[in-house]
């Protein structure tokens, strides 16, 4: 946790399908002295754990079907989670518009042409006219989205994304009015 960085505006969640692994509790009874908000997600009720948590998520899935390998019910109920706190947070973080991931980066030919879809979907705006856009913005696609929408340079779209701490929703409805 020290190493990390760790501290009061952060969130640690321990993954620990038994409740009691020392290696967890440790880390979060750590986390919780540097200042951090604690969590778990645990397979069993009444986990030791939960001393060291300010948020507890409980998923009872039953008995594993092979004794012994909580990688199975237990890993993946604790995987669904996950995903859905991430999602959750992602979308929190203005990283998310209407159901489209917006903070990509064109690592690719796949993911650009991915981030054109998307700022075609988003625009309503012909290939060509996103694609360049999108060149002209260094591959921001929520720079480039707001070029489209309300024609400006990419300073004054970055000046307003910066106001609205980089959400594009916010950013399209502060222009809006």
């Amino acid at each position: 946790m020290d190493k990390l960085g760790v501290g009061k505006n952060d969130l640690v969640i321990g993954i620990v399908a038994s409740g009691k692994a020392p290696y967890v509790i440790g880390a979060l009874k750590r986390a919780k002295e540097l200042g951090a908000a604690t969590g778990a997600i645990v397979n069993v009720s009444n986990p030791v754990v939960k001393e060291y948590c300010d948020y507890m998520v409980t998923l009872l899935v039953g008995p594993e079907v092979i004794a012994g390998s909580s990688r199975m019910k237990a890993g993946t109920s604790e995987k669904l989670v996950l995903n859905m706190i991430s999602t959750a947070v992602f979308v929190r973080l203005g990283k998310v518009y209407d159901n489209l991931m917006i903070d990509l980066r064109p690592a690719n030919e796949k993911l650009r042409e991915r981030m054109v879809n998307i700022v075609r979907r988003i625009t309503g705006s012909d290939r060509d006219t996103v694609f360049s856009v999108l060149v002209e913005a260094n591959w921001d696609i929520k720079a480039a989205t707001i070029m489209i929408i309300y024609p400006m340079k990419l300073e004054n779209a970055h000046k307003i994304l910066k106001e609205c701490d980089g959400n594009l929703r916010a950013a399209l409805s502060r222009l809006a009015k």
